[in-house]
């Protein structure tokens, strides 16, 4: 399944640079992330209760961050599993200037699902990752106007 999408972040770029590699500022945007730490330079585990459809879980899983180009790019290698079922996927963050200030990050997602929880079909997968996306984005410039 791929994701892709972008958000404007009212904040400048190094700025959002260093607060999406920030596991607490993470830990607070990332929805249902009940546990962020960190086990290896650039790399976390975590825990995460998500709902899909009548399919609700614990999953928990490892957070990988490579090819960093600050302040420009990274890529993020997620696995996780828990009773429903199984995500693997990964992520191309990038950062660039819009017309206007701040910052658009950009993401392109290619994930797999399985067990229970691919059983509630992509469509119905897809709308609630675009949900948790624009949650976390919210959350994310919320955090960054805070921390000025």
């Amino acid at each position: 399944m791929k994701l892709e999408g972008s958000h404007d972040v009212p904040a400048p770029r190094q700025k959002v640079w260093e607060a999406f590699l920030d596991p607490a500022r993470l830990k607070k945007a990332i929805p249902g992330c009940e546990k962020l730490e960190a086990v290896g330079p650039d790399e976390y585990k975590a825990t995460m209760k998500v709902g899909v459809g009548g399919v609700k879980g614990t999953f928990e899983g490892k957070v990988k961050i490579t090819e960093q180009k600050p302040p420009e790019s990274y890529k993020l290698a997620v696995e996780g599993s828990g009773g429903p079922g199984f995500v693997r996927g990964e992520t191309v963050i990038t950062l660039s200037d819009p017309e206007g200030g701040g910052t658009r990050v950009a993401y392109s997602a290619d994930v797999q699902v399985g067990g229970l929880i691919a059983s509630v079909g992509q469509r119905m997968l897809g709308g609630v990752s675009k949900m948790m996306a624009d949650k976390f984005f919210g959350k994310m410039s919320e955090l960054l106007q805070d921390k000025k």
